[in-house]
């Protein structure tokens, strides 16, 4: 996102779409991993009950994924804001909005992670 409001700040429109849209192709990685991730945890029985670590677990990373999920939302508005011209170099407001909400999320989960996935 970062590259796609560089992109527009020089009124590259196209290339800022491209950035967008790759950011959410790869956004969508997350709902996917933890569909698998969690069908794999309740299939071995491991569920929000099975203790306290896997209770704030489910909390924070589905907490986490619903964050995803709006910032996904917001990418997919972006990008239909930006094909259609709505974006230039004298307005990108939405566009810087839509980036920093994106990237807050990846800090918060860059916080997440360790302390699941490298600490346990």
């Amino acid at each position: 996102m970062v590259k796609a409001v560089s992109a527009i700040r020089s009124d590259q429109r196209k290339a800022s779409l491209r950035w967008i849209i790759m950011a959410t192709l790869l956004g969508f990685g997350y709902p996917i991993v933890k569909y698998f991730e969690i069908r794999w945890n309740v299939a071995h029985g491991i569920h929000g009950e099975t203790g306290v670590f896997y209770t704030v677990y489910y909390y924070l990373t589905l907490t986490h994924l619903v964050h995803v999920s709006w910032g996904l939302m917001g990418l997919i508005w972006i990008a239909i804001r930006t094909g259609v011209g709505t974006y230039s170099s004298q307005n990108y407001n939405g566009l810087e909005a839509a980036a920093l909400y994106w990237h807050t999320t990846d800090i918060i989960w860059l916080v997440i992670f360790p302390f699941f996935y490298i600490l346990r």
